[in-house]
């Protein structure tokens, strides 16, 4: 009789150790999936966190390229104003220009000799007739521009900037960033006494056939220029 009622209890032990071990099972099956689930969690708000900060950031250089051309614009001004004499000389609204350069990529005004402007001036020139200082964005707008200069000397402003984005150099006229493509003389940009912030062309010598590179210079300094024709497209 006694044996009977062990071998019972016997029984309902196993079954009842079998039930937990089941349910221990599931448990166990449900931790794993919510540790999924907190692992996709963290990573998608890892993410969107990640997102949000470059939206943050874009904003940002947004509104710092903004201050930026405000703050050229003050310094044309201010420019303008110390330099006049009485009467003051402005430049004239709609100056016309005697002749365009055509390339694959647009029509180009390159200024004469005896015009020479710092960078912010430039720009401003530009402006005035229309079109905006030049922006060589790829390989070859650069060197039908440097072809065209051959029998030039001078130095030429062109619109890249790192002024607002401190060793990032980008067009002024577009925002766009010159690494897309650039042409840097040998050993440039090296933003000399930290005062080098603007692009102009430059005719290097480093090469047999002497052509034009780019290379950063004091944005205060006073070079011939080249417009860009603003187009709709």
């Amino acid at each position: 009789m006694h044996c009977k009622q062990d071998v019972s209890f016997v029984k309902a032990s196993f079954k009842f150790c079998e039930k937990i071990i089941i349910e221990r099972a599931k448990s166990e099956k449900k931790i794993r999936q919510c540790e999924r689930t907190v692992k996709k969690l963290n990573k998608t708000l890892k993410t969107n966190r990640k997102q949000c900060s470059n939206q943050v950031k874009e904003e940002k250089d947004a509104c710092d390229r903004g201050l930026i051309e405000l703050q050229m614009v003050n310094q044309q001004f201010a420019n303008l104003n110390s330099d006049c004499d009485k009467p003051c000389n402005l430049p004239k609204l709609g100056k016309p220009v005697e002749k365009l350069i055509n390339i694959s990529s647009g029509y180009y005004y390159v200024s004469k000799t005896f015009e020479k402007e710092n960078w912010y001036l430039a720009d401003f020139q530009c402006k005035l007739n229309g079109f905006k200082l030049a922006s060589l964005e790829t390989e070859e707008e650069h060197n039908e521009i440097s072809k065209a200069l051959n029998k030039e000397i001078d130095d030429f402003w062109i619109s890249g900037t790192d002024l607002g984005s401190e060793g990032r150099f980008y067009w002024a006229a577009n925002g766009k960033s010159v690494m897309n493509f650039a042409d840097f003389e040998f050993g440039q940009p090296d933003n000399k006494d930290g005062k080098e912030h603007c692009l102009r062309l430059k005719k290097s010598r480093v090469q047999l056939m002497p052509v034009y590179r780019w290379d950063d210079s004091n944005c205060g300094c006073k070079f011939r220029y080249i417009c860009e024709v603003i187009t709709t497209d």
